[in-house]
């Protein structure tokens, strides 16, 4: 089969809007702009650790209400090169975004990598986060500003 170069469409999408992030993810964000500390939940059926925590557990669909304390690193299980300018985009190029394992946790968070050399990225490489100045801490994702490579 003959390589086919790849096809891009430009568009402009616009749409505001705001939501509840409701008790559970408010926690986390919480946790996070006022204590600079990653919390996940465990689940007491099958013990799996959530975070981004959840209300109920993927596995046993079991209400979670046990809070744990998670370090501030993980590895990195998958990842792609942001290469091309979009409105919006949390940082100049090159970075990347990638789905993040956190230490202890037995999901993954989405967030952006820093780095300066595309061969270092791979699934299993360390990361830790790199949070922003108290005073610059909104109560959202982005409190951890990005995440670096060790």
């Amino acid at each position: 089969m003959k390589r086919q170069p790849a096809k891009t469409y430009y568009s402009k999408v616009s749409s505001p809007y705001q939501w509840s992030v409701g008790e559970t993810v408010g926690t986390f964000f919480t946790e996070m702009r006022d204590n600079g500390r990653l919390l996940g939940k465990r689940c007491a059926s099958c013990g799996k650790v959530f975070c981004p925590p959840l209300d109920y557990c993927e596995y046993s669909f079991d209400l979670m209400e046990e809070w744990v304390e998670l370090p501030d690193r993980g590895v990195i299980r998958a990842w792609t090169r942001v290469e091309h300018y979009y409105p919006g985009m949390p940082y100049d190029l090159p970075f990347a975004y990638a789905l993040i394992q956190i230490e202890g946790a037995d999901n993954c968070m989405v967030h952006v990598l820093r780095f300066t050399n595309l061969d270092e990225l791979a699934p299993g490489v360390s990361v830790k986060a790199v949070w922003k100045e108290p005073e610059e801490r909104q109560g959202n994702i982005f409190v951890i500003a990005h995440f670096k490579l060790g």
